[in-house]
């Protein structure tokens, strides 16, 4: 009898993993956490904002709104607890392994943790070692994740111009702190902007005010948080830089034209200020209202996009730098775009019409964060008039590096960067083969100032899973 229970035992030992990995396959998991604070008393109210997933590819993707589960926000109940939902699956057999989201409440400084919720289980995976990963996320579901939040130190600024003091609702800040996350968002009371919540340690802070059409600044100031210390600070607003530009290198008229800038101020984290301006047809441009810092410049107009400096070749386009103050000049070389043509074919070798072509082009910024190029194009201030504060929301695309297929199964690409691209081919039918790092993009070499001609073929969807 002993020892047919000890065999029960260890029978239900080993089954208890396959049984809860059998149970919850098709439910939606969740990621229980608590959010308390230093002293460990639970935080209520606290807002939980999901953005980002990892999955087994080891890609960290956008948790967009098109997910099997969507990004809505939490608030943590009196016992500090929220439960996040997320999709088992990203996409085809890519598993999410790690969340990622924004913590936020009043009084503390915010978070972003990163959490495992997952093991990265594949379709390579051992049988063994499937086994004990089966077994570790069913121990894991029962844990609750515990998210400290800090209280932050104070910071209180007060900007004057020609000796008199402007009133907090003329003026803004950017703050950026070394270590942790700041908000960005400020009290204003009467000429003072206020916060409770930068991070403790070495942070930076500039001041900046819009007079007489025109953007005015403070001196970019260093400075250090303590908890529970307060940093009183007055000061002084100037007149931004100004630049006058050219592009070089042109055939004739310059036509829609733009150059996109940042100016970053490089610390243990980027400030980086945006802004962008129309290209006249002799190819001058001016910019005006610039804070002091490294000038980062690209450009395109129709048939034409800026020249990739010499050094760091990683990303299909990279600006041009100046430093502000003490340059008052900029030219821009310029190189003509190229063009794809690209021919997409089904399992059968038939012509597919309606998929959709698209390429990615990235643009480097401050040898830190990348975007699409030509798709991020936005001036600084105008988070003023979002709620959100985020002047980046407001951007603006000057290309789109997509097309969809026509009658003959082809689609035409204009304006890239004449560099090697990956496109990728979307059907509701059809899709690519998985490429050699399991994804399901298509290399090309575009040469520039010619149309280049590529061609695919399509297989069935679900003929193969990544993973």
């Amino acid at each position: 009898m002993r020892r047919r229970r000890i065999f029960i035992i260890a029978l239900v030992v080993l089954l208890a993993p396959g049984l809860f990995f059998l149970i919850s396959v098709n439910r939606v998991p969740n990621l229980h956490v608590v959010v308390v604070n230093e002293s460990g008393a639970p935080v209520e109210g606290a807002t939980i904002q999901p953005d980002g997933i990892r999955g087994t590819d080891r890609a960290h993707y956008s948790w967009a709104e098109s997910f099997a589960v969507k990004p809505w926000p939490l608030t943590t109940d009196k016992e500090g607890v929220a439960r996040i939902p997320f999709p088992r699956y990203i996409v085809e057999r890519v598993r999410s392994i790690e969340l990622s989201f924004g913590v936020d409440h009043p009084d503390y400084t915010p978070q972003r943790p990163f959490v495992q919720v997952g093991s990265p289980i594949r379709s390579t995976t051992p049988f063994l070692q499937r086994l004990q990963f089966i077994y570790s996320d069913f121990i894991e579901s029962a844990k609750t994740e515990q998210i400290v939040l800090k209280r932050g130190a104070t910071i209180e600024l007060v900007a004057k111009f020609e000796g008199r003091s402007i009133s907090a609702t003329n003026f803004h800040a950017q703050l950026v702190p070394a270590d942790g996350v700041f908000d960005g968002k400020f009290v204003r009371d009467g000429f003072q902007l206020r916060s409770k919540k930068v991070p403790a340690g070495d942070f930076m802070v500039r001041a900046f005010c819009e007079i007489g059409g025109t953007n005015h600044f403070s001196e970019l100031l260093k400075l250090r948080g303590v908890v529970g210390e307060t940093n009183s600070v007055v000061v002084d607003l100037k007149l931004g830089d100004s630049v006058e530009g050219l592009l070089s290198g042109i055939d004739g008229e310059v036509k829609n034209g733009w150059v996109n800038v940042r100016v970053i101020n490089a610390g243990a984290h980027l400030m980086s200020w945006a802004d962008f301006a129309e290209v006249r047809g002799d190819g001058t441009f001016s910019l005006s209202g610039l804070p002091a810092g490294r000038l980062e410049c690209v450009a395109l107009c129709d048939g034409y996009l800026s020249e990739n400096p010499p050094t760091n070749r990683l990303y299909s386009v990279n600006p041009h730098t100046f430093e502000l103050p003490g340059t008052a000049r900029v030219v821009i070389p310029m190189r003509k775009s190229a063009t794809a043509s690209i021919r997409v074919v089904g399992p059968d070798g038939k012509r597919v019409e309606r998929a959709s072509v698209g390429f990615w082009p990235n643009v480097r910024w401050g040898e830190w964060s990348s975007t699409i190029f030509a798709s991020d194009f936005y001036r600084e201030p105008e988070g003023w008039a979002r709620e959100d504060g985020l002047a980046w929301k407001a951007r603006r695309v000057k290309r789109r590096f997509s097309a969809k297929t026509d009658q003959d199964g082809r689609a035409i690409i204009l304006e890239l960067p004449p560099e090697t691209l990956e496109f990728s081919v979307n059907h509701p039918d059809f899709e690519l083969p998985l490429d050699s790092k399991g994804h399901r993009n298509v290399s090309m070499r575009l040469v520039a100032g010619e149309t280049n001609f590529s061609g695919v073929q399509l297989q069935t969807k679900g003929s193969e899973q990544r993973d």
